[in-house]
């Protein structure tokens, strides 16, 4: 009995032998029937494959634009398990474009469609992300010393994270395919994502959670229509893999070697590097992403790499991965000079949503490449963080503070310049992990009579009995 059939006891035999691809030829992969309707519902829905393709770093073997969300099937042969990336004509593609026009353009994501998954324009879905706020620091970047710093807020995204870049992406992807239904493993960011932008395109959606994710998170994913299941940290991905497997869903998860896989909504994730790029004039000297799987940095490093190639002036930046100390497989790995990422048995931390056993090997590739830094930061150092970018009037999640938390520590070490542009990328909302929010705070809200004495009493004790001066002559 094969492998599959022991963990899927219940799926008829023909199944498992046509989608148990180790020992078989990788046509097997293109000729299954799924990738054969997807693949003819993107030709006939206008996706062009002449000037994009898939492509697996570890075998070099190229594959057609399709829903190819198993691996490399080359690999697969040999009984490997590897991620495809997609690829893109850049010469042709490039000298057609004018990197000024390109970083001039606004509104959302398919705002950069050219180096984007080819799916025609009709399944372009939207809600209005991209295109946030870079806001240099008027707080934090005195008390460190900085001259440059940003924050690049993600707060104000539509579903209030990042991950609607990648979701606008990866579901536009599975509509194009024919796709009717949408499934993934999620902390709570990204799967309140996927269930908003699986509702806009009409298909069901189901988001796997761990036990630890807040109650708001998951209303936020039912208020969208799709089901939350609450299951074991570790036993998701099983979960998921049966979905896309054996009952037809679409898996809008992370671009991580797992048995099932997404290579398309990462590339939504680039256009923080064209966004940042315009916003500033130039490309930033160092970047900082907190990191779970890691997919944000590994695409906005592919994002100034084709920024690059555009004709773009400039140094490349340094990319810096913030994790923290409880769950930081990346910087185990990269102070190894490992090749692929380490697990973790036992990941811990308040940021939930970076609390995972490992990451993806593309991030850690990207760090190599750019000549970057890993940094961990503890639970006092990430509280204390979002504390500090309240100063700057930003309510971020736990997770979104690693950055700030991770920069302190890099000055304190003189690992940056003072006059280096240092750009921080603040992932998501605080109001979505209540509990972390609350442990900021530290303290009540004062309870106070309705009484002028009592209101002078407090301003006194606080020291704001003083009237500040207008600043006028």
């Amino acid at each position: 009995m094969s492998p599959l059939a022991k963990e899927f006891p219940d799926v008829p035999d023909v199944v498992v032998e046509v989608l148990s691809l180790s020992n078989r030829d990788e046509d097997l992969y293109i000729k299954h029937p799924v990738y054969r309707e997807a693949k003819g519902n993107v030709e006939d829905r206008g996706g062009t494959m002449e000037q994009a393709w898939l492509h697996c770093r570890q075998c070099k073997a190229d594959y057609p634009f399709g829903p190819l969300i198993f691996g490399c099937p080359h690999c697969l042969k040999k009984g490997q398990l590897s991620v495809l990336e997609m690829s893109y004509e850049y010469e042709q593609i490039c000298e057609s474009l004018s990197v000024n026009e390109w970083l001039n353009r606004r509104g959302s994501v398919w705002g950069y469609a050219e180096l984007l998954p080819p799916i025609s324009e009709e399944y372009q879905l939207s809600l209005g992300e991209g295109a946030t706020p870079l806001l240099k620091s008027r707080w934090i970047a005195p008390k460190l010393g900085l001259k440059e710093l940003y924050l690049k807020n993600e707060t104000v995204n539509p579903t209030w994270s990042f991950k609607d870049r990648f979701n606008a992406v990866s579901v536009s992807v599975a509509a194009s395919f024919g796709y009717k239904r949408a499934a993934t493993t999620s902390t709570g960011n990204h799967g309140a994502s996927a269930a908003a932008y699986a509702a806009l395109a009409g298909m069901e959606c189901i988001v796997f959670c761990p036990p630890e994710t807040s109650r708001i998170m998951t209303a936020q994913i039912q208020a969208y229509g799709a089901y939350a299941f609450i299951s074991e940290w570790n036993g998701r991905g099983k979960l998921l893999e049966y979905l896309v497997r054996h009952e037809g869903w679409f898996p809008v998860s992370s671009l991580m070697p797992n048995p099932v896989n997404n290579p398309f909504g990462v590339e939504g994730y680039k256009t923080l590097a064209y966004e940042i790029t315009s916003q500033l004039g130039r490309m930033p000297d160092r970047m900082l992403h907190p990191c779970a799987a890691g997919n944000s940095l590994f695409a906005a490093w592919k994002g100034f790499n084709e920024l690059q190639r555009m004709g773009m002036k400039g140094t490349l930046p340094q990319m810096i991965a913030c994790q923290p100390a409880g769950a930081n497989s990346l910087e185990q790995s990269f102070r190894q000079n490992l090749q692929e990422v380490v697990w973790l048995d036992n990941p811990h931390s308040i940021a939930t949503s970076t609390r995972e056993p490992t990451s993806s090997p593309q991030c850690l590739w990207a760090l190599y490449e750019s000549a970057g830094e890993v940094v961990s930061v503890s639970d006092e150092e990430i509280l204390e963080a979002m504390r500090w970018l309240g100063r700057e009037g930003i309510c971020a999640e736990s997770a979104s503070a690693i950055p700030v938390a991770s920069l302190v520590k890099l000055v304190e070490e003189g690992k940056v310049r003072k006059d280096d542009t240092l750009v921080c990328i603040i992932t998501s909302t605080g109001i979505k992990w209540p509990e972390d929010l609350l442990r900021q705070v530290e303290k009540e809200p004062v309870t106070i009579e309705p009484d002028i004495e009592a209101l002078q009493r407090f301003l006194q004790t606080v020291g704001l009995e003083k009237p500040q001066s207008s600043g006028r002559n």
